[in-house]
């Protein structure tokens, strides 16, 4: 019940498929991008970015394309930035898809300034890397777009991941400085155990910060207990520390002191006998609340932690936001159709009030 009471639906439809998307920087309105719902060939106005300042009011087209966009960014000056692919004939040996030698996949970010009809900038890769990343830095001096973080100043590229098999797998940009965290891939040493690596590496300077790498090490010591690398990484929206997940273990990770990395039992419990993963962190900008989202299963879940209070909450959720100044989380919920007498997709924005969940004295 008192879940149901913090929770207000911001945005419902079941005429437009969300892709993806993101609070403001000022945390007033709700950004999405939308695909709209009816079958037929893509035209102009199809894929848009549509925007929420109020709950339960029809939102604004922002903009409109004629390519299917799939993430969106927002930087703390308004700029925005939308992902989208192109398959392009270049005569390359290599090819996205069997049986398509000639053709080559590449990821386009395109990146709007607030009220303008072109882009700005157009970043771009080969298909083949982890293409789904497309995040500003806290300060928005910093974009990661597929394997490059790029300075906003220049756009000129800060970090790149390497194609070898070592090469970082997850990463995260800091909330505040110019700095990210990375985790690499690791390999089982036989004195010691699996032991996965997370770097801070200062993008400003271009160089690992090695003394908080090696206040890392014990943290990293205790989650590697079922894989040889850490999934998720997240920073505290203050920067002092991080949060990891390797599998179903969860850690919160001072910067500095080194804690007691416990998992949460709380969350221990609500994994037993599920055979998902970890698959998104975050914290709220008190730093009170840690939220955990996981999936690979059905129902995919939301889980609300707090520090203080001696039970979680949970709900069912593709994904979510923390919002940038309050304590709140925006979710997204998508209901497909069931033999209940539902047609068509429903796709749902919920907020949910984390203060309204705090427990009665």
């Amino acid at each position: 019940r008192m879940l149901v009471r913090a929770v207000t639906i911001w945005a419902e439809s079941n005429q437009e498929w969300l892709n993806d998307y993101e609070f403001s920087p000022d945390g007033e309105s709700i950004l999405a991008l939308s695909r709209k719902s009816a079958t037929g060939t893509k035209t102009d106005g199809q894929f848009r970015i549509l925007r929420w300042s109020r709950a339960g009011q029809a939102p604004e087209v922002v903009r409109a394309f004629t390519a299917d966009v799939e993430r969106i960014a927002v930087s703390p000056d308004g700029h925005i930035a939308v992902s989208r692919f192109e398959r392009r004939k270049t005569g390359s040996e290599r090819s996205f898809r069997q049986g398509t030698k000639g053709w080559e996949a590449f990821s386009i970010a395109d990146i709007y300034e607030a009220g303008s009809d072109q882009p700005v900038k157009t970043l771009e890769f080969s298909f083949f890397g982890p293409h789904q990343s497309l995040h500003y830095s806290g300060n928005g001096r910093w974009l990661s777009f597929g394997p490059v973080v790029y300075s906003t100043a220049d756009w000129k590229a800060a970090w790149t991941r390497s194609g070898d098999r070592r090469s970082p797998n997850r990463w995260s940009l800091h909330p505040t400085l110019d700095r990210m965290v990375y985790a690499t891939p690791s390999f089982v040493d036989w004195t010691s155990g699996t032991n996965p690596s997370v770097t801070i590496f200062d993008l400003e300077r271009k160089e690992i910060v090695k003394q908080e790498k090696d206040s890392l090490r014990e943290q990293l010591r205790q989650i590697a207990m079922y894989k040889d690398a850490v999934d998720v990484l997240a920073w505290r929206p203050d920067g002092s520390g991080i949060l990891m997940a390797n599998g179903r273990t969860f850690i919160d990770a001072a910067m500095h002191d080194v804690p007691a990395a416990v998992r949460d039992e709380r969350l221990s419990r609500a994994m037993i006998g599920r055979l998902d993963s970890v698959t998104q962190l975050g914290v709220t900008s008190d730093g009170v609340w840690t939220i955990v989202g996981y999936g690979d299963s059905s129902p995919e879940r939301v889980i609300l932690l707090n520090a203080k209070q001696t039970r979680g909450y949970f709900i069912d959720g593709r994904s979510f936001r923390v919002h940038p100044k309050k304590p709140e989380v925006l979710i997204h919920q998508r209901i497909y159709p069931s033999t209940n007498g539902a047609s068509l997709t429903r796709e749902l924005l919920l907020i949910v009030d984390l203060n309204k969940l705090t427990a009665p004295k």
